[in-house]
Order: C-alpha cells, then structure tokens, then sequence
C-alpha cells in the first residue's frame, strides 16, 4: 500500500468526531500497553496528547503519582500539524508493512 492511500485514510479516520488515532504506545512492566502519542477529534478540534511522564504510577510505569505535573500534555494542533503527524505516522505503518 502506498504511503499516500494509508494518509488519505488516516485523515478521514481523524475527521470523525470524537475519533482517535495511537500514533505510538510503549509497554509497561506488567506488559500492558500503554499509548505514549494520540491524536484526538473533539467537537472537531484536533489535540496530540503526549505522554509526559514516564514513571507513571496509574499506568504501571514506576513510583510518580503525577500531583505536580500532567501525566499527558494536551496540544491543540493546526491543520497542517495534524498533516505533517499524519504523513509522519504514514510513513510508519507502511516501513512496518
């Protein structure tokens, strides 16, 4: 499958409401997968959620109970920030193809 088919398709996933994309996941100690980047469509706004810390005690990732900082960071993307994600993301799946 071409690179360019798999972008098309990862942008009519994302435009649907409340859709979302695992643009990458890590495991934990307990071999639970853990999603580590996700683009999400809320109400038609488009965020990355970026695992922010790696000692995540809720997510079995070590002792951080996350009280003085997000376990996520949340950022609202432009349309041509979810394109370059979603090209980069593209590129991915098709080298593990």
């Amino acid at each position: 499958m071409k690179i360019s088919k798999i972008f098309r398709e990862l942008k009519k996933e994302i435009k649907k409401n409340n859709s979302e994309i695992v643009l990458s996941a890590i495991e934990n100690f307990r071999g639970e997968t853990i999603e580590e980047r996700i683009l999400e469509n809320v109400d038609g706004i488009i965020y990355l959620y970026e695992l922010n810390c790696y000692q995540a005690n809720d997510l079995g990732l070590g002792t951080c109970t996350c009280k003085n900082h997000e376990t996520y960071t949340k950022t609202e993307l432009t349309p041509e920030e979810v394109s370059q994600e979603l090209w980069e993301f593209a590129k991915y799946k098709k080298s593990i193809l």
